[in-house]
This record gives structure tokens, sequence and C-alpha cells, in this order.
């Protein structure tokens, strides 16, 4: 008999990728060309395809979540619960976040650990993203010296490109440490891709950019948290939380420890 096919087009129904998956989603996405909308089609199948590392956490955590990415003009990824309830109060509360109000914002809650592993569904969709992440810095750990109870376990890339990454551990320090490092994945691997913490606080926003080229030129930035004056007793020095915890209360060190809070 003839071949029949049953198409659906949905502005907003993440029951359909909970319910099927990638690989019958063809995802249109809109794009500004020389002044002039134009769509492009893009086919989730081949992203299936060609990312097997990547697609069945993405599966799973897009069910799990009921996750609305594929329907936002853009995606903040932050790192927990903290970061994904403050964050509309403070889009809601800045007078100049107008546009951010107006548009169709899809926050995920997914952590350091994790960001990176949205790096090539983003990319594939072309959208605009902002990564929330934390500085995590350790100290390394002498080989033989690891205590699996304190130490934290993070990869960092193989001087060799075609090799598997390095596994590594460290403890929790300050990100004043000397030669302290990031355990955070996304800082590693994603954006800006550097792993000492004296690299990552001398990165420049460029470097914490990346634009595609072509038709939507969709940016993705990181942030993470920076080294800031705190003034306490008379006397300021510039400090650097490794949390979003951390450099909440060096931030507003007075109102944290006035007697009224």
């Amino acid at each position: 008999g003839a071949f029949e096919s049953q198409t659906i087009v949905t502005t907003h129904s993440p029951h359909i990728l909970y319910e099927r998956g990638f690989r019958p989603i063809r995802y249109f996405r809109r794009q500004n060309i020389g002044g002039e909308q134009t769509t492009e089609v893009l086919n989730l199948s081949a992203f299936y395809s060609k990312t097997p590392n990547e697609r069945d956490f993405l599966q799973r955590y897009l069910k799990l979540t009921h996750c609305d990415l594929f329907f936002a003009d853009a995606a903040i990824l932050v790192e927990g619960n903290v970061e994904r309830l403050l964050l509309p109060v403070m889009i809601e509360q800045e007078k100049e976040a107008v546009s951010l109000r107006s548009a169709c914002l899809s926050i995920l809650e997914v952590g350091g650990a994790f960001a990176h592993r949205f790096k090539s569904l983003i990319e594939f969709l072309g959208l605009v993203a902002l990564v929330i992440t934390d500085l995590d810095s350790v100290k390394p750990v002498a080989l033989g010296d690891e205590d699996e109870d304190e130490d934290t376990e993070f990869e960092v890339p193989n001087a060799e490109a075609d090799q598997p990454p390095v596994r590594k551990s460290g403890k929790t320090c300050l990100p004043s440490e000397p030669g302290a490092l990031t355990s955070n994945q996304t800082l590693i691997q994603w954006l800006p891709r550097k792993q000492t913490v004296a690299e990552l606080l001398a990165a420049t926003d460029e470097e914490k950019l990346h634009q595609a080229e072509g038709g939507n030129g969709f940016k993705v930035r990181v942030t993470y948290q920076v080294p800031t004056n705190v003034t306490w007793n008379g006397e300021t020095a510039s400090l650097c939380g490794r949390t979003l915890e951390e450099a909440f209360g060096l931030e507003n060190a007075a109102w944290c420890q006035a007697a009224a809070q």
C-alpha cells in the first residue's frame, strides 16, 4: 500500500518529546539572514545518530523534568535549587531585565558536573544560553594519597587528543590556594576550557563567550565566581568564593553579619 505519515506541528508540547524521544522530531528554527526572516528545519534523528555519548543522558533528563528546552527563546543552565529559585525573582526585580521578563526562558537545574553534556544539543538547536556555575576549587592530591570519603574526583583532557580523559583527585580548598584546580567539568570541557583557578580568574569576557557563525549567530556565555572587594572592621581585602552561597556572603558581608539578620 501507499506510504502514509502523520505530522503534528506544535509550538509548545514537551509531552511529545517525553513520549517519542529525539528521532521523529523535526525542529523549526527561525533565523535572520540578510535582514530577512527564514526558517531552517533541523532533523533530530541526525543529532541522535551523531551524539551517542550524550543522547541517552539528554533523553533521560528531558523525560524526568518534562523540559521545555525545545520551545524556549533562550536557556539558562544553573547549578542547583538556590539558583533555580532565585533567578526568576532576580529577573522580576531587575529594572533592566524587561526583555527577559517577556521571553520564554528554560531554566535547567543541571549542575557543573553535567551542564557541559548539553553543549551538543544547544549548539545543534542554535539556542542562546547562559551557564551559571561554580568555581569548585580543589587542591590536587598526589597519587596514592587519595581519600575516597573526602576527595573529589574529576577528569581533565588527556595531552593526547585521541586518548581518554585523565582522572584526578582533589580536596576542597579556597580559590586563593596556590596551584588550585577546578573540578567543574563545564569549565574544563565547555567554556572557557581552562583547568587552573588562576587561569579561570584571569579569563577575559571573550574567553567566556562562544558565538556561532551563520544565520542566527547564537551566543553561549558562562559565568562563575570572581574576586570581590570585601570590607570588614575597616579593612578591605579581595576575596573569592568557590560557590554561589559563598560569593553571596562575601558580596553582602555587612548585611549577612548584621544582628537584625
